[in-house]
């Protein structure tokens, strides 16, 4: 990451925009306090890594554009899917002219880069010949949505029991990810047949007050019998009901997934774009 003495590759002053090359967490927060929604995958990386994080931040009358840099290893998601990549770097802003700005100044490694912008998606494919791998898409509740109420027959709990944790592993959730969560204050629901758990959910939290619902999963011989969306309605009833913010987030070729957020009466707001970006001159193979 450059110190603020380093010099830097262009002349942002002349497009009347002020470079500041900031560790200070509290600006960058309030910055994206300012839409938690739309800036929510930092603000949960933020929520985890901390200080951990690096950034880069471009502020001034015409907006303000953001580069957050950390290890590819440091989140068990994308030390699992880009095993490759040396660093995750999330762009945010209110500035596209900004954004664009700041990615001249991507580090020469190898990276992947997410962003909700399709115009930084449409240049990192012009000028560093990235590719596109997926999209993740976020859905949150209605304004003025009522928690509903919930289905006869949910089980509950915020101590993280064996047959529940194997459902979210079928996710793809380590043991590391859930036992960090669960000791932030997640709750898992699940719903039984047979007797036995068949069906199971769970809210974690994003960043304060935006709480995601997670890990859902039916089993086989159980699916299309309305398991699953009593998980989500539960989920969502215990979000609403406390005056957390829900946040339901899935892969954009999941169909199932987003036709159980759909089903759920839920919107989308969100999506996230994953880009693999090389350095100049060192091709992927």
């Amino acid at each position: 990451m450059r110190q603020s003495d380093r010099p830097s590759a262009f002349d942002p002053l002349s497009k009347g925009l002020m470079m500041r090359f900031s560790n200070d967490i509290g600006r960058v927060s309030t910055l994206l306090r300012a839409a938690p929604l739309q800036h929510v995958v930092t603000l949960k990386m933020l929520h985890l890594l901390g200080s951990s994080m690096q950034f880069e931040l471009l502020e001034g009358p015409g907006g303000w554009a953001l580069m957050s840099l950390f290890s590819a290893g440091a989140f068990e998601y994308d030390r699992q899917t880009y095993p490759d990549r040396e660093l995750v770097i999330l762009v945010d802003g209110t500035s596209g002219a900004a954004k664009l700005e700041l990615l001249g100044n991507l580090p020469q490694a190898r990276v992947v880069v997410k962003t909700s912008d399709i115009a930084v998606g449409a240049h990192l494919k012009t000028h560093r010949s990235a590719r596109a791998v997926r999209s993740f898409l976020s859905f949150t509740n209605p304004a003025n949505a009522t928690p509903q109420p919930k289905v006869a027959g949910i089980l509950e709990g915020t101590g993280l029991r064996p047959e529940v944790a194997r459902m979210f592993a079928q996710n793809g959730y380590m043991d590391s990810e859930l036992n960090r969560h669960f000791a932030d204050g997640a709750k898992w629901f699940a719903m039984q047949s047979n007797g036995r758990i068949c069906s199971a959910g769970f809210v974690f939290r994003n960043f304060e007050s935006v709480w995601e619902i997670g890990g859902i999963y039916t089993e086989h011989e159980s699916r299309r019998q309305g398991f699953g969306r009593a998980i989500v309605a539960a989920a969502l009833g215990e979000l609403l009901g406390t005056g957390r913010i829900p946040r339901y987030q899935v892969r954009s070729d999941n169909e199932p997934s987003i036709n159980l957020a759909r089903a759920s009466q839920l919107v989308e707001f969100l999506r996230m774009d994953h880009l693999l970006v090389d350095p100049v001159g060192r091709p992927h193979f």
